[in-house]
């Protein structure tokens, strides 16, 4: 890959698909769909980039995981799928690869203004406010709120962390 596009410094694996189906609803395919464009995608990026970022000792892959990550939401049981997969894999690639210089790390983005946000509130103002309810700071956080954490995983200034997935939810995994 380097020799079409040069080193790689950052790999963000963000790339993915929603799925909101009752488990029973859901078909092995649109299991396997989710998981193939989640899981094995990120799995292949990484795979593809990683001798060169060994042989450097420099390079950051950072993964999108989710709230749905971190505990249970209803009606998504292949999205958490993937996502839970995307944690396993930061802690697992951390312990191989940190050694050589290359940090792995997560962000776990919480109810961001986006369109994808918009469609699953559907105009149900009683959702938004439950949920704003659960959300310490009260508000939804913004495209920028990630893309700071990104940054941040990505610089000097976090040079001694690895493994790890911080949550960017306003505080909503923290508890009710």
């Amino acid at each position: 890959m380097t020799q079409r596009v040069g080193s790689i410094s950052i790999l963000v694996n963000n790339a993915g698909i929603h799925l909101k189906k009752s488990a029973m609803e859901t078909t092995p395919a649109e299991f396997n769909t989710v998981l193939q464009t989640h899981v094995v995608a990120s799995f292949s990026l990484a795979r593809a980039i990683l001798p060169d970022m060994v042989q450097r000792r420099h390079g950051n892959i950072l993964f999108t995981a989710s709230m749905a990550s971190l505990f249970g939401i209803p009606l998504v049981m292949a999205y958490s799928a993937a996502k839970s997969a995307h944690l396993g894999m930061v802690r697992s690639l951390a312990t191989e690869v940190s050694q050589h210089g290359v940090r792995v790390n997560a962000v776990a983005p919480g109810w961001i203004e986006s369109d994808m946000m918009i469609h699953a509130l559907n105009g149900d103002p009683e959702r938004t406010q439950k949920i704003l309810g659960r959300t310490p700071m009260n508000c939804f956080g913004t495209a920028e709120d990630i893309g700071l954490a990104a940054t941040f995983l990505c610089s000097p200034a976090a040079r001694f962390i690895t493994g790890v997935v911080l949550p960017v939810d306003g505080g909503a995994s923290i508890g009710f």
